[in-house]
């Protein structure tokens, strides 16, 4: 896969419709979770804010992912979140891993651990939806690990499907 279609492929997936839609309420709408949401991001906050006077962290290259982390725990917490932002986190959080590991950052691992649970939790309530899109109705049977991951499979297939097909739009266009 060369960069443009890499980039390409990125710029479909957040451009989307699906990028659009809320994992997370805002913590003032979600009245129902609102005192576990928020004692939930506060928590990671204050670890995250401690690791960093803990290592003594200021605007240092190698100190960028972690107030990313830090700051992404903060937006998420207060304006809530989308599919769209949650990738973004997610590859956040990765970088994050690798540069903790990097340069010996290891007391921040159980917290990336911890916002990668919590983000992997939002985008699975969009990912594995156990309706079809074409309105077909199966059993609401709680998903086991395989049928999650056939399901996955199948979305990904109807969204390289729907990009061959625009990508196909597109050409046709440049023909003419």
């Amino acid at each position: 896969m060369t960069t443009n279609e890499f980039l390409e492929t990125l710029g479909d997936i957040f451009l989307s419709q699906e990028a659009r839609q809320s994992t997370q309420k805002p913590f003032w709408k979600d009245f129902e979770n609102l005192k576990y949401t928020l004692l939930q991001h506060l928590t990671l906050f204050f670890l995250i804010r401690w690791l960093q006077e803990h290592y003594g962290m200021e605007y240092a290259p190698q100190h960028v992912p972690f107030l990313l982390m830090g700051s992404a725990n903060a937006l998420i917490g207060l304006l809530g979140s989308t599919q769209c932002f949650d990738v973004i986190v997610i590859v956040e959080l990765v970088m994050a891993t690798m540069f903790a590991f990097l340069f010996r950052f290891f007391l921040f691992f159980p917290v990336i651990a911890a916002m990668m649970i919590q983000t992997s939790r939002r985008l699975e309530k969009i990912l594995i939806n156990p309706l079809e899109e074409s309105g077909n109705r199966e059993e609401e049977a709680p998903l086991t690990r395989r049928s999650a991951r056939s399901h996955i499979k199948k979305r990904l297939e109807s969204f390289r499907r729907r990009r061959q097909e625009r990508v196909n739009e597109t050409s046709s266009d440049n023909v003419e």
